[in-house]
């Protein structure tokens, strides 16, 4: 019992103290956050170019890196971005990611009957004011970017790329045009239907 006591003594004196924390002085935070943020200004910078093939080249370098902080920055940026190609690079970066998309379904001008209808094929249903949210994951997609479909339905493509026009197939079996709005989400107008039941909504997808 002595040998073994002796023994934990011994291996206790080899084992180090543990590091003392460093107080971090206010001015010494204040250095950090400064850095920091000059880092992500210049990334800013950089995407905010008015050279539109350097902010093109720093958007697809960024989708490129597999940097998730990288990949972030782009998206919340270049989504923004007064550049149509960049703006189209985000789009694409953000539905090749395989995201969690949040789709938001308004039908405040429909029936309730047939919007309750509808929206059984999607597994929602809708609240008061016939608006209802449907939450898919999509896979992934094309290499060249014209096909992205959705784990609920991976023999078909949910969203696909026409002629540089994003489009989002409805229940309806057809294809119908997304816009990128100013607040950054993609929206159509398109048809949901089942069994003979119809309904035209504004379906709302953020991009982030």
């Amino acid at each position: 019992m002595k040998q073994i006591a002796a023994a934990l003594v011994t291996a206790l004196a080899f084992v180090a103290p543990p590091a003392v924390a460093q107080k971090l002085s206010l001015e010494e935070l204040r250095a950090k956050v400064d850095q920091e943020m000059s880092k992500d200004d210049e990334i800013i910078a950089m995407l905010s170019s008015e050279d539109p093939a350097r902010s093109q080249a720093t958007m697809r370098v960024m989708l490129d890196s597999g940097d998730p902080e990288m990949t972030r920055i782009a998206l919340e940026n270049g989504i923004h971005s007064t550049d149509a190609v960049v703006r189209a690079l985000a789009v694409k970066g953000f539905l090749a990611s395989e995201p969690l998309i949040e789709m938001h379904i308004d039908a405040s001008d429909a029936e309730e009957n047939s919007m309750s209808y509808v929206l059984e094929e999607l597994n929602v249903a809708a609240n008061a004011d016939q608006q209802a949210v449907w939450i898919g994951q999509l896979k992934e997609g094309a290499a060249d970017g014209t096909c992205y479909p959705a784990e609920r339905w991976p023999e078909n493509c949910l969203f696909r790329a026409v002629g540089g026009t994003l489009q989002i197939l409805g229940t309806d079996v057809r294809w119908h045009d997304l816009y990128l709005t100013d607040a950054g989400s993609l929206q159509s107008s398109m048809v949901l239907k089942r069994a003979g039941h119809s309904v035209r909504v504004t379906a709302t997808i953020p991009v982030r």
